[in-house]
């Protein structure tokens, strides 16, 4: 076997996309397989991966081969069109020129398949744990959330004692949604409250990232869960082996409160906490931590439609494992912006049939959007460009023409339940996703200047608290899928487009983008007042919403 950082530098992937109707045929992905396996480095049998789903079948096999020139590339050009035309509805070749789709990735065991319903419940019972999917007998109270309890509103720059909201209680806390505009009052600002108690519940949120550090303790109520080794609560993604799991197969324990490296919080983590943290939007949602990899397993495209096929498994898999809906689950939110890499194919597209990434990613969130699961991406410019992919895929996928679709997929086209969320305060986070897809686009979050600012280790602040204002532009998807997480647990059928109602623009000019909104809880909301001048009227004032 080679050693790590050796021999798998030289080879790169040759991918073979599946047609739609071979997916779930055993025989004929065997045959590709086997086809791939013939041109494999060795040992051929741990070259070849799948991307698939236990429900949607294969839909992409992955061979390590070395790189191929003069009459080896034609030889293999040709075979594959003659055996592989019937199964294979495209073929990676023009990605074999040196630099072009390269993947560095280790051997090893494979990441397993999700299990069928009755081994997982087997196991979880074997442990002493019950078929409960989620922590929700953890957290601070175990309510169902009346399914149809409407956000309630206040006008813009009324006095906080007259808005909508209720006087801050142990047993009950608010929330205030709120977003402030550079030189608006935190008077005038736009916003919305609402009940706090069972905000996010029957909602579960994928944070897709390379992990999330629940030694917080703030994420206290979720350890045991995250930690069983039953958990449903941490899902591994991409076909390839992983050198990141723990020797023990057990997630990623974090770091612990007194280690130094607590003075960061990373990229998943800090997306966790704007939704369950301290100050989350939807605090009774059920997180699920997707670890895609990293490092010197470098995630690519493949990776990320291998993940919402997991997703996709793993929601149904919750479905099945509580039948009567006794969980009250009501749809799933994806939030897929902090997952991002440098592995892009700007301009590979054309070398590939139809654009095949883009198709099937727009296929696999199209699924996803079955399940009532909204998906958020991140959009950035040129400023952060190191974490480009996959929202530039993403950005291609669901701005595809119906040319690219092919025959009977149009009902692709119809795909909602999957957004970009631009960012409001900087310049390339807005022109350069409006000029590309302006009929898409409707939705942005504070990216740089969030209200008001409670905690902030960019800037050098001691405190550790995972405060929910804490941002970069990679975190606008978080801001987006707390608030979605939160309007589909109160039982708003189409919470995109409420998100949008609800969205105001910055300024008077015709080309300010609608802005969604910033979270932080009243109790949070109280320290801000104190902190900040706000202003006449003190710590009364308050901003309105509609």
């Amino acid at each position: 076997m080679s050693k790590i950082g050796t021999w798998e530098k030289g080879f790169i992937q040759a991918y073979f996309i599946i047609k739609s109707e071979h997916r779930l045929d055993t025989q004929s992905v065997n045959e590709v397989a086997n086809f791939g396996r013939k041109y494999a480095v060795t040992p051929r049998d741990q070259a070849v991966y799948f991307v698939r789903s236990e429900l949607l079948g294969t839909w992409i096999v992955v061979v390590d081969v070395w790189p191929m020139t003069g009459d080896t590339a034609v030889k293999f050009s040709k075979e594959c069109q003659q055996k592989l035309k019937h199964l294979v509805d495209a073929q990676v070749f023009g990605l074999f020129e040196k630099g072009n789709g390269v993947g560095y990735y280790a051997r090893g065991d494979t990441t397993p398949s999700w299990m069928d319903a009755s081994k997982v419940l087997s196991k979880r019972q074997d442990d002493g744990e019950s078929g409960e999917p989620s922590g929700r007998k953890d957290k601070r109270s175990p309510v169902k959330a009346d399914t149809r309890i409407k956000v309630t509103g206040a006008g813009v720059g009324d006095n906080m004692s007259k808005a909508d909201i209720i006087p801050v209680r142990s047993e009950n806390v608010e929330n205030l949604i709120i977003s402030q505009p550079p030189g608006v009052s935190i008077k005038e600002m736009n916003g919305l409250t609402y009940h706090e108690r069972g905000a996010g519940s029957g909602v579960v949120v994928y944070v897709v990232d390379s992990g999330i550090d629940l030694s917080h303790k703030y994420f206290e109520a979720y350890r045991n869960q995250f930690m069983s080794d039953s958990s449903l609560n941490w899902l591994y993604s991409g076909p390839m082996p992983s050198d990141e799991r723990n020797d023990d197969g057990r997630p990623f324990k974090g770091f612990g409160n007194s280690e130094p490296v607590r003075k960061i919080l990373y990229t998943g983590t800090v997306t966790a906490s704007k939704i369950v943290g301290e100050a989350g939007i939807a605090p009774y949602a059920d997180i699920v931590a997707v670890k895609l990899h990293t490092g010197r397993n470098t995630m690519n495209w493949i990776n990320d439609i291998d993940c919402f096929l997991k997703i996709f498994d793993h929601y149904k898999l919750l479905h099945a494992l509580d039948p009567y809906n006794e969980l009250g689950f009501k749809g799933a939110v994806v939030v897929a912006g902090p997952g991002s890499n440098t592995d892009n194919l700007e301009g590979q597209s054309n070398k590939v049939r139809e654009g095949s990434a883009e198709v099937l990613l727009r296929e696999a969130l199209y699924f996803l959007g079955r399940l009532n699961a909204h998906v958020f991406y991140s959009n950035v410019g040129k400023k952060e460009n190191a974490f480009k992919f996959p929202r530039s895929q993403a950005r291609r996928a669901l701005g595809m023409p119906l040319g690219y679709l092919q025959e009977g997929d149009v009902e692709l086209a119809k795909m909602t339940k999957a957004a970009i969320i631009g960012i409001a305060d900087s310049e390339d986070g807005t022109k350069a996703i409006d000029k590309e897809l302006p009929h898409l686009v409707k939705l942005y979050a504070p990216g740089i200047a969030a209200a008001p600012w409670l905690f902030d280790h960019y800037r050098g602040n001691p405190q550790k608290l995972p405060f929910i204002n804490q941002v970069t532009s990679r975190y606008v998807s978080a801001l987006a899928g707390g608030v979605c997480a939160v309007l589909i647990s109160r039982g708003w059928e189409d919470p995109l487009k409420r998100m949008e109602t609800i969205a105001y623009k910055r300024s008077d000019s015709k080309d300010s983008p609608k802005v969604i909104w910033n979270g932080i809880n009243l109790s949070t909301w109280e320290k801000a007042l104190k902190a900040y001048d706000v202003g006449k009227g003190g710590a009364s004032g308050s901003g309105g919403g509609k």
